[in-house]
């Protein structure tokens, strides 16, 4: 296949914490697009969707920080058009991608891409799940794997409209384990999948923490799921019994964790840890297996056993609106990007 030695990206010129500032100042360009070396693809990107970490990365407010100006968009899925002579096996196949940590984002036509960061998709994949395979699929997995090996009965799950929520209620159904889920609004609870045994709560309500107490009460060794933190983050922890963790993933609530009961931490042996994709991701290149994981996952969506929702599919010159949407109704699915 023939390749252009130039690419059309979008560009972010500067972090801005001010959202539609710093929205507004996104602009699609054309850039060089350098020749593949050694172990380095050319992908022709065919969907990139929009994440709330691709959002935090436009405000300079995630973990990981790239020479500015820069191309957002850490996933997409692609056909390799040239590669290296690591990789010339992939030529002509279709991959999904996880950029971050690489210079580059996915939000561009083409992009060079280390092999590494790239894994072969199945024929039977749905493009646009291959797309998302990586950040939320393997975010739900390996926080379930610490649940399983925990052997907890029950789940909190908080901003339980979210995506990986969703995952994480899917491979709950499978194995036959509580879930209690906390949304803001009971718009968000709507034409959610279930579990057997789930509760929902809703943040808003006067009587919440009373019910979230209630809801617990009896149990042992629960795993909470923590997307917000904040102040819910000390009433979540506070509701726990004995032997629970709460595993934080998320900061949506742009606030530091507070308001947690440092006596009941230390005699209910209670703890609050982080998941962070990177590392997860890391150890599974580290130990080989983050091929076995991808295939895994990859045969849990084809089985539709586990599926990504999708709100809206947007050109790249139209990256504004259709982030717009996606911050609209974050619930109703993920935004993604045809180039």
């Amino acid at each position: 296949m023939t390749y252009p030695n130039k690419t059309k990206a979008v560009i972010l010129p500067s972090y801005n914490k001010n959202l539609i500032r710093a929205l507004l100042s996104l602009k699609t360009e054309v850039i060089d697009l350098p020749a593949p070396k050694g172990s380095e693809l050319i992908v022709k990107v065919l969907a990139t969707p929009c994440n709330p970490s691709d959002i935090a990365f436009l405000q300079g407010s995630y973990n990981v920080i790239k020479p500015l100006p820069a191309i957002p968009g850490f996933e997409a899925a692609g056909v390799v058009v040239a590669a290296g002579k690591s990789y010339e096996t992939l030529i002509n196949k279709n991959v999904s991608i996880f950029l971050q940590d690489e210079e580059i984002g996915c939000w561009s036509e083409y992009i060079l891409v280390s092999g590494d960061n790239c894994i072969p998709v199945k024929p039977e994949l749905d493009l646009m799940q291959a797309a998302t395979l990586s950040i939320n699929p393997l975010t739900a997995l390996g926080m379930f794997e610490m649940v399983e090996k925990r052997n907890s009965k029950t789940i909190i799950l908080n901003a339980a409209g979210g995506q990986v929520p969703e995952l994480v209620r899917a491979m709950a159904r499978l194995k036959d384990i509580q879930i209690i889920n906390i949304f803001r609004k009971k718009s968000s609870a709507e034409n959610l999948s279930s579990v057997k045994t789930q509760i929902n709560l809703f943040s808003g309500e006067e009587d919440f923490e009373e019910k979230l107490i209630k809801a617990c009460k009896g149990k042992t060794n629960i795993t909470v799921l923590d997307a917000v933190g904040g102040s819910q983050s000390g009433i979540l922890f506070n509701a726990l019994p004995e032997d629970s963790v709460q595993v934080v993933y998320g900061g949506l609530s742009n606030e530091a964790i507070g308001g947690v009961d440092t006596l009941a931490m230390i005699f209910n042996n209670k703890s609050i840890t982080g998941f962070n994709l990177n590392h997860y991701v890391a150890d599974l290149k580290a130990s080989g297996n983050l091929l076995n994981v991808a295939n895994r996952l990859q045969e849990m969506i084809i089985a539709g056993e586990i599926h990504t929702k999708i709100n809206g599919i947007f050109a790249l010159e139209e990256v504004v609106k259709g982030i717009r949407t996606y911050i609209k109704n974050m619930s109703g699915g993920k935004v993604i990007f045809k180039p």
